[in-house]
């Protein structure tokens, strides 16, 4: 990761991720926003959620495993299948969440 931030111009990792991480757009964003992670997401670790700051129109909902066919799928089909994998005494309140912000667009 070093040798990855000098070919791009930076001077460390740590300069390269708060320069290129969409963190510094989330306080900003002002259409509803459902974002949805994993405890187990091997990419964007779950920690970076906890030091996120969100603006209020974002709602944001952490599955304990996120594991969901979403490639293709249209909107509604990724909302699905993500819901259908959270943990199942959640799954009616994520539905509620994702019906009430189709309606808010």
């Amino acid at each position: 990761n070093e040798a990855f931030a000098r070919v791009w111009g930076f001077t460390s990792v740590a300069r390269h991720y708060a320069r290129c991480s969409s963190a510094q757009f989330l306080p900003s964003i002002r259409l509803p926003t459902l974002a949805i992670a994993s405890c187990d997401d091997p990419i964007v670790p779950i920690e970076s959620f906890d030091r996120a700051r969100f603006s209020p129109s974002t709602r944001v909902v952490i599955t304990e495993h996120g594991v969901a066919e979403i490639r293709h799928a249209g909107l509604d089909a990724r909302a699905e299948r993500l819901i259908a994998i959270a943990a199942p005494e959640h799954r009616a309140a994520l539905g509620d969440a994702w019906r009430d912000l189709c309606a808010k667009l």
